[in-house]
């Protein structure tokens, strides 16, 4: 027997079906560009594995997408999400609405993105031949939905056309009227305000504050006692300002290449790009910008031998990021080079001899820096974890060694520098010469204080930063100028 359902007259109101809720990832649910992480992180293992990827991009954006997801798994619990809209979805979730995810993103990251979450009931996505992008989304939801109403949430013009066809548009954008500048024609319907680039966070990601370490370009200036020399002072400023713009340039690159590194660790994870307060194109442009500008004016104001010197100073820092970086020993010795490499730009920018005293100091001392720098990586819980450190090439066990080689360092820069008291040159630089052990005496102290402090675990992340704040190293900074002022004269 079959049972008749009673049918609703024509006078029953019909319930409209709720509207589903639609997400794009990128730049949305995500505050970053995932196709660029994990091209990155292939650039970083492999940097000849661009080549590759202009072969798979002659077949399309959708068979490169795929192709870089095939070999680089996402970090998902260290994704910089958006909180406010991943909330707004676990609230529209409780409340019975329908949660798609539909992104331009590979199917694989779609995939894995969706099941971590865990709140999507579908998943729409790019596969190799179909980039679901623009009209390529809005058809591919139209089809999956049919005649459902739905809400959009994206971020660009490109999803203009999903807003078209949903009617109103949620925008996620840094202000109310750059999110109506996106939406174009469609009625906004709520903004998800993500904050633009402010200056004290471009100055952050641009670590004014390592411009510091470039102060070594004065050196060959101070040491020659030629500063009272006009022309040669404004060479070494020139060199300082071109220095600092190209550095900050590869630094950001250093962090573009180090975001999954940087957002495991406790510090860094703060940094502008790994929390996705600076996107990834905005590094990028950022970093081109900066490299491009400090090399135009070290060409303009100074000529094309400095603009040529901070090129390669460029390319060793890239080397730097890109390969050396986890090679060990290789690290520090490039580390300390890069150090004694300001010292020859500024002997380069005012024309100054750098003398090989200077030379075998420089590489001793900074020597000794960079592998107290690398001893800081290693947690003090990892002193006895046989198992590399992620991105070095060091084990925590190698601690001891590290710690020795540092310290032999150090002391082998302080038997150069006593050596060089004696020599000729220093006779005549010098009223009295003889003044100038007090300056071993303030620098094996120190020395042996940053050791000691190194081996505690009580050091910050980087010598020379601590060198700056650190009240006692300041002191002792004072007293080496008062007697190089008092041999002199």
């Amino acid at each position: 027997m079959q049972t008749e359902y009673p049918r609703a007259s024509s006078d029953t109101p019909v319930q409209a079906p709720p509207r589903a809720l639609v997400v794009d990832l990128d730049d949305t649910l995500v505050s970053t560009d995932t196709f660029m992480e994990q091209a990155l992180v292939v650039l970083k293992a492999k940097p000849m594995a661009i080549f590759r990827m202009l072969v798979g991009l002659a077949k399309g954006r959708a068979h490169l997408k795929a192709l870089v997801a095939a070999h680089t798994p996402l970090a998902l619990q260290e994704l910089p999400y958006n909180d406010d809209v991943l909330d707004f979805l676990r609230h529209e979730k409780a409340a019975g609405r329908q949660i798609i995810l539909a992104t331009a993103a590979d199917s694989g990251v779609a995939q894995t993105v969706a099941d971590h979450l865990g709140i999507f009931d579908a998943v729409l996505s790019s596969t190799p031949g179909n980039n679901l992008k623009g009209p390529a989304k809005a058809a591919a939801i139209g089809d999956h939905l049919k005649e459902t109403p739905f809400d959009y949430i994206g971020d660009s013009t490109a999803d203009r056309p999903i807003w078209q066809a949903a009617g109103r548009a949620h925008v996620v954008a840094a202000d109310t009227a750059t999110a109506r500048k996106r939406a174009g024609d469609t009625k906004l319907e709520q903004v998800f305000v993500r904050p633009g680039l402010p200056p004290r966070v471009f100055l952050k990601a641009m670590r004014v504050h390592q411009w510091d370490k470039n102060v070594l370009v004065f050196v060959p200036l101070i040491l020659s006692h030629t500063y009272d020399e006009p022309a040669r002072v404004w060479a070494a400023l020139v060199a300082f300002l071109c220095l600092g713009l190209c550095a900050s340039g590869t630094y950001l690159w250093n962090d573009l290449l180090d975001l999954a590194d940087d957002r495991a660790h406790a510090t860094k994870r703060m940094r502008p790009l790994a929390s996705g307060r600076m996107t990834i194109r905005e590094g990028v442009l950022a970093s081109v910008a900066l490299i491009g500008l400090g090399l135009g004016t070290a060409l303009v104001l100074n000529g094309v031998v400095l603009m040529l010197g901070i090129s390669l100073y460029i390319a060793l820092t890239l080397s730097y990021s890109l390969v050396i970086k986890r090679k060990m020993v290789a690290d520090v010795l490039l580390l300390a080079g890069l150090f004694l490499y300001r010292i020859l730009l500024g002997g380069l920018a005012t024309g100054v001899v750098i003398s090989d005293w200077l030379m075998a100091f420089s590489i001793f001392f900074f020597l000794s820096l960079g592998l107290a720098k690398r001893l800081t990586d290693l947690p003090p819980d990892s002193r006895n974890n046989p198992a590399l450190i992620p991105g070095r090439g060091y084990r925590g066990t190698d601690a001891p060694v590290l710690a020795a080689l540092g310290a032999g360092s150090a002391l082998s820069s302080i038997i150069i520098l006593s050596l060089y008291i004696n020599d000729s040159q220093v006779m005549m630089l010098y009223d009295t010469p003889q003044a100038l052990w007090g300056i071993c005496l303030v620098l094996l102290y120190w020395v042996c204080r940053v050791w000691v402090l190194v081996y505690r675990g009580e050091l910050p992340h980087d010598p020379i930063v601590f060198a700056l704040k650190d009240k006692i190293s300041r002191i002792l900074g004072v007293i080496i100028l008062l007697i190089v002022l008092f041999a002199r004269f």
